[in-house]
């Protein structure tokens, strides 16, 4: 019987001054056919705050460091496997406001390169019509309302 893992992870939604939000394209491991397009952000390490979190996140994974980071918009709590691991993943996902900026992947972790395929920015037309998953499932009407200034007054509770 497998072990469920918990993991707290925090997700940044860039919105950049051209109306766009940054995905990472990522592969499961061991199965190079099970793709997704995921925000950018991971898991909080001992001590740190969401907040802290993302930053460090945000700053290893594109290379941004300057941003406001806005509130958090959407909330999620999934069960999902990773490889040999079985992982409850609760996950807070913040409005991250920013100039267009280029991606840098140099810092990021050899773990993250070995599933990690690609960037790409997206307007919120593409996104709509993107072919591959993107996660949440419902991450193009998301993030359509965001980028039209329609942000909650409280967390989204979203599925997966």
């Amino acid at each position: 019987m497998d072990t469920l893992q918990p993991r707290l992870a925090a997700r940044a939604v860039i919105l950049d001054d051209r109306g766009r939000t940054l995905l990472f394209r990522i592969h499961a491991p061991g199965d190079p056919t099970r793709v997704f397009w995921i925000t950018p952000g991971g898991g909080l390490e001992p001590g740190e705050t969401e907040l802290d979190a993302l930053r460090r996140e945000l700053f290893e994974e594109t290379g941004l460091q300057s941003c406001d980071i806005g509130p958090c918009v959407w909330v999620r709590d999934q069960s999902f496997r990773w490889g040999e691991r079985l992982i409850r993943q609760r996950e807070a996902y913040y409005l991250v406001r920013c100039p267009a900026f280029e991606v840098d992947t140099s810092r990021h972790l050899a773990e993250e390169r070995a599933f990690l395929q690609r960037y790409r920015w997206f307007t919120p037309e593409e996104l709509a019509g993107w072919p591959e998953r993107l996660v949440p499932a419902n991450f193009a009407d998301l993030f359509a309302a965001l980028a039209r200034g329609d942000l909650p007054r409280e967390p989204v509770q979203l599925g997966r």
